[in-house]
């Protein structure tokens, strides 16, 4: 990216964040029950699981891991990155991976779901696909990741963690997600890759089809780019989708019958 891009990107997410700040809200702006109790009893909740500690010990010994691999960005990366592909494990965990409290919380969401299959794009090393797993054993997690390297690495780590309910499908997104789709029944997505406005879009397109009134949503870095933040407002905008919940890191969506469509801009569950 030439230098101007990357300040023109750094203005969008600058403005983007102060409008985000100035619009989100907690608890008390939060009125239809579902929305507060979801909100209150389920993504603040501070209960406490042995499998958090597990993951993040690992994630403590990955992080002083200085072993390189190559990676190979299918997505929207950087292009030092594409121009060097050589990256350390510990520069993947600082830079690539989410931060505990957002794995937790979709720990949560998949907890309150409770899917009988669920499916994530973008396996990276596997510790937000940990946190996954946990929440929703016994069901299946389903987890795609197009580079080979961190797919191996992915299920390494998740063998690590004696988490056998996760089958990782090393593929780009594409060519494999419409057999994925016919041929499991999945009640939870979690879309955390190619973080570009069409590939965005193209995913939804694939999975809408396959939503029913049970399943939920969630996008990463929602507003990461002006193409990101323009394919949430176009996703958001479809009718079949009931509610959204906009954290700015990620935005969650719900499909149930009976929701009157509302969109909330809430403030990051600690």
């Amino acid at each position: 990216m030439q230098l101007s891009g990357k300040i023109s990107l750094l203005a969008f997410r600058a403005r983007s964040y102060l409008t985000y700040l100035m619009r989100r809200t907690g608890a008390h702006g939060i009125h239809p029950p579902f929305v507060f109790d979801l909100y209150t009893r389920g993504l603040s909740e501070k209960r406490h699981f042995y499998a958090f500690d597990k993951i993040e010990e690992l994630r403590q010994d990955l992080l002083q891991e200085k072993k390189t691999i190559s990676v190979h960005d299918l997505g929207a990366g950087s292009v030092r990155l594409k121009k060097n592909p050589r990256r350390t494990i510990e520069s993947i965990v600082r830079t690539s991976t989410k931060p505990a409290s957002q794995a937790r919380m979709i720990f949560r969401l998949a907890e309150m779901a409770r899917p009988s299959c669920s499916l994530e794009l973008g396996s990276n090393l596997g510790l937000t696909t940990a946190y996954l797993a946990s929440a929703v054993s016994p069901s299946k997690v389903i987890s795609i990741e197009g580079d080979p390297e961190l797919a191996n690495l992915a299920a390494e780590n998740l063998q690590r963690l004696d988490l056998k309910n996760v089958e990782i499908v090393t593929a780009n997104f594409d060519d494999v997600l419409p057999e994925v789709l016919h041929n499991h029944t999945i009640d939870f997505f979690f879309i955390d890759g190619n973080h570009t406005k069409d590939a965005t879009l193209r995913y939804w397109n694939m999975i809408a089809p396959h939503l029913t009134p049970r399943s939920v949503v969630v996008f990463d870095d929602i507003h990461w780019s002006e193409g990101m933040e323009e394919a949430w407002n176009e996703i958001i905008s479809d009718s079949r989708v009931r509610l959204s919940l906009d954290f700015y890191c990620m935005g969650v969506l719900f499909f149930r019958d009976g929701l009157t469509r509302q969109h909330f801009v809430l403030k990051m569950p600690l």
